[in-house]
């Protein structure tokens, strides 16, 4: 993952003007509200850990906690 978010963070990086929305999922096990803080708390650790190892910054980077209410597969 780490790869994957080091390529990804050049590409953000080429456009320090533009929103970055990071988002946050989980299946459908458990508590749907506590689904949906987990999502939420990924989605944080993703943006701690751009801003921390690739300085991207904190204030272009938004995110969103989805629980299993928005399925990625």
């Amino acid at each position: 993952m780490n790869e994957l978010l080091h390529f990804a963070s050049r590409f953000i990086n080429s456009f320090p003007d533009h929103p970055l929305i990071l988002e946050g999922h989980t299946d459908n096990k458990g508590n749907p509200e506590k689904n949906i803080l987990l999502s939420q708390q990924r989605a944080e650790q993703i943006k701690i850990f751009l801003n921390e190892i690739h300085f991207i910054p904190l204030l272009q980077m938004h995110t969103r906690g989805f629980g299993d209410t928005v399925p990625v597969a």
